[in-house]
């Protein structure tokens, strides 16, 4: 009996588990609950319905997930405040700091 060729993604969860079990505990941490995040945002895409997010105002107080930080970009769990003056419903993307 013949063994099936890895698939693609077979192959990119085999390097990714590589690599991550050679970082310490707390960023292999890190990393498994930013994929189980990843995970569920794209589970409740094709659900999304972006009428229901607020719209903010500039100067909004917010609780953001920046995710997992790479070198020195901002990572996890904040509050940031809004700097966008004109929040659209249809754009994705709120600025603020």
């Amino acid at each position: 009996m013949s063994e099936q060729k890895p698939t693609p993604l077979d192959v990119a969860l085999a390097g990714l588990k590589a690599t991550v079990e050679k970082l310490p505990p707390k960023t292999q941490s890190i990393i498994v609950d930013w994929i189980v995040k990843w995970n569920r945002y794209i589970r409740l895409e094709s659900t999304f319905k972006p009428d229901y997010v607020p719209r903010f105002k500039r100067g909004d107080i917010v609780y953001v997930d920046f995710g997992f930080n790479v070198g020195a970009e901002y990572g996890g769990v904040h509050y940031a405040a809004v700097l966008e003056v004109d929040n659209k419903k249809t754009n994705g993307n709120i600025i603020g700091y």
